[in-house]
């Protein structure tokens, strides 16, 4: 529940501050590497976003995390995602909602998981995104949420 109002809150804050129209080129698939921050621990992912002309898209990426002996096991998994993007002269603005699923010490753990990235293209084969999310899933204490920050490179296909 807690999650759905902060997802809510974040969509109007995006959407108001997004335009339909944009100086930069949009992509038609990015290909996304890079990682970041999951409560506190790094974690990795590669994968892609599919956009269509409507600036909706949908992104599946691969997210690994190592085990820390400290920090207890890592973690691997897929998170599947609906992003809406907008522009603000050069700057893209994505919102993503969307589940993520991982493999923790032999048992699957799925999640919910948000996403606010601005991004910008530096040439028409090279982009940067970053922002922040939360994540949450259910533990062995209840419902679990922690803050997350991603970072990535893009690589952009096709122009619309």
């Amino acid at each position: 529940m807690r999650l759905t109002v902060c997802c809510t809150i974040t969509a109007a804050l995006a959407a108001a501050c997004c335009t339909p129209a944009g100086a930069q080129t949009r992509s038609r698939a990015d290909l996304e590497f890079g990682g970041g921050l999951v409560a506190g621990r790094p974690d990795f992912v590669l994968g892609a976003t599919a956009w269509t002309k409507d600036n909706n898209g949908l992104a599946v990426r691969g997210v690994f995390q190592a085990a820390f002996e400290s920090q207890g096991p890592g973690y691997y998994g897929f998170e599947a995602m609906y992003y809406r993007r907008g522009f603000v002269r050069d700057v893209e603005i994505d919102f993503g909602i969307g589940m993520r699923f991982l493999w923790e010490t032999s048992s699957l753990v799925p999640g919910e998981a948000m996403d606010l990235l601005v991004g910008r293209r530096f040439s028409h084969r090279f982009g940067v995104k970053a922002g922040l999310g939360c994540r949450s899933w259910l533990s062995a204490g209840g419902e679990a949420i922690t803050w997350a920050a991603k970072f990535m490179v893009v690589v952009p296909f096709g122009e619309q």
